[in-house]
């Protein structure tokens, strides 16, 4: 089995971060054409399980979960048709950790730093609260209330740290709780590429989706009462794992074309001879690499044909679609 991927999602207090974990949970553990996510311990099944059933089944302010407090990790499968196709780390944390100084003592900036540095796809979490009216003429007020300030600083860091040949992390802005925007799509995406406009930046190199998300379309207008009916909370995670397996399939690809080459440097009757062993060993090699590729690619259209149809991608700002 592969190693396992990180994914972190970044966002302020309040921003939905927690609840937005319990509701892809919650929504892909029955399936999603298919695609299940389930968690390697059954304890932390049933964890999850209750703090969605109080969300879900209460009527009141208590329906939604305490703040978190501390750094929490979790460990998620997510499968199609129930056979695994990758599995990910994710941690839940203080939402006020993007504002805490390195020095405090819960150590929680090192430790969600130290994710970020090792993660595969980043979420950047928006409430929509903030995007209920044109940000036009407010950006610098916008993105402080939001904290995409302090995100693209958290990134700017990671940028500087990584090495020069190293994958950039696939960005994908989730704006929660869009039960409170009434605007156009079009209008939001609009605003985000104004608060996020790195990720979107000509020769930038990042590859980034946007994708609003709700738990519940009558909770804009009843916070507490309201039913929770999720819509779109899928997609992020869905992403993450395409582009994943995108990066895993570009790697072995090189490396079955470097096995290649050598087969063909090597030709003749003297080279067959000297290098029959490790002729061999080659042929194996690529042949493996060929079976490995094929699987990738079933993985990646069935991931694909669900994300064409709902989302949006762009690479260095660009509007692109999705391939293999």
């Amino acid at each position: 089995m592969e190693e396992k991927i990180k994914i972190t999602m970044l966002g302020n207090t309040n921003a939905g971060k927690t609840c937005y974990m319990l509701g892809m949970y919650a929504t892909m553990s029955p399936g999603v054409r298919g695609f299940t996510l389930t968690t390697e311990d059954m304890d932390v099944d049933l964890d999850l399980r209750e703090v969605w059933d109080q969300l879900v089944d209460t009527q009141d302010e208590k329906r939604w979960p305490e703040p978190t407090v501390a750094t929490k990790p979790y460990i998620f499968e997510f499968c199609y048709g129930l056979k695994e196709i990758l599995s990910f780390e994710w941690i839940d944390y203080r939402g006020g950790t993007l504002t805490t100084r390195s020095t405090d003592p819960l150590q929680d900036t090192k430790e969600l730093e130290a994710f970020l540095k090792a993660s595969t796809c980043i979420f950047l979490c928006v409430s929509g609260q903030h995007l209920a009216n044109s940000i036009k003429g407010n950006e610098a007020g916008v993105s402080r209330s939001t904290g995409a300030d302090r995100m693209i600083g958290f990134l700017r860091k990671l940028r500087k740290e990584l090495p020069a040949q190293a994958e950039k992390p696939a960005i994908v802005i989730i704006i929660t709780k869009r039960d409170l925007v009434s605007r156009q799509k079009e209008e939001i995406i609009s605003d985000i590429k104004t608060l996020f406009s790195p990720f979107f930046a000509a020769s930038s190199g990042w590859f980034t989706m946007i994708c609003p998300v709700t738990l519940g379309r009558e909770l804009g207008k009843d916070l507490h009462g309201g039913a929770i009916i999720p819509e779109n909370i899928h997609l992020p995670v869905t992403f993450s794992i395409y582009y994943a397996l995108k990066n895993r399939a570009k790697n072995i690809r090189n490396h079955q074309q470097a096995a290649s080459d050598w087969l063909d440097e090597k030709r003749g009757f003297w080279a067959n001879l000297l290098g029959a062993s490790e002729r061999r060993e080659k042929h194996t090699a690529v042949v493996r690499y060929s079976t490995e590729i094929e699987s990738l690619d079933r993985d990646m259209n069935l991931l694909m044909k669900e994300l064409m149809e709902n989302v949006t991608a762009y690479y260095e700002g660009r509007e692109v679609e999705l391939d293999i």
